[in-house]
């Protein structure tokens, strides 16, 4: 029960992302536009990414587990975050940011995992 819990708030995650891309990518035209530049829009991208990323991280650190699979679990979760980028987004962003960003999710969610760990599947 609890691991389709997690997958739902994995789907759910990813839903969201998708549903938050369109208007990101207005406001970041809003913002280039009216002259606050690259940067509000890259906190804005950011804002809306660290849910989707953490339910990422969590999928690939149920699905793939330990032993020596963190560049896998890294590789899948980047693979994956970049699908999810609608294309206006993909051109202000590197891969090296979003690795950034996923492991700043990833530190959140080792503790979040800690505490409850439901989370990735187990009782």
């Amino acid at each position: 029960m609890n691991v389709f819990l997690g997958n739902i708030l994995c789907g759910l995650a990813a839903l969201v992302l998708s549903a938050v891309a369109l208007v990101t990518c207005i406001i970041m035209q809003r913002n280039i536009k009216n002259g606050g530049g690259a940067e509000a829009s890259l906190d804005a991208v950011e804002n809306w990414l660290e849910p989707a990323i953490f339910g990422l991280v969590t999928q690939a650190e149920r699905t793939l587990g330990g032993g020596g699979t963190g560049r896998l679990k890294l590789a899948t979760v980047l693979e994956r975050v970049i699908a999810l980028l609608p294309d206006g987004v993909k051109g202000l962003v590197s891969s090296e940011w979003i690795c950034a960003r996923i492991e700043k999710a990833l530190a959140k969610a080792k503790v979040l995992w800690e505490s409850n760990a439901a989370l990735l599947g187990k009782e």
